[in-house]
């Protein structure tokens, strides 16, 4: 079985505490991610797959634990 959701970084990027991210609130910046185990973009800005996989599923009560445990709660 597949699960698919989306996860808008919309919050992330122009209300979040890591400035650096905030250049993304340029919608043309922001495409111009690429690909390579995280999304990257240029100047050293990525994000993990964990990062995403718990923006995606923060709310999820049966994955607090896992959470907990990779210190983003």
């Amino acid at each position: 079985m597949t699960i698919k959701k989306v996860n808008d970084l919309k919050e992330f990027i122009l209300n979040g505490k890591i400035k650096p991210f905030k250049v993304l609130a340029n919608i043309e910046k922001f495409k111009q991610f690429q690909v390579d185990y995280t999304l990257k973009w240029e100047g050293d800005l990525d994000l993990a797959p964990e990062y995403l996989y718990f923006k995606t599923f923060e709310k999820d009560s049966t994955l607090q634990t896992r959470f907990r445990e990779w210190g983003y709660i």
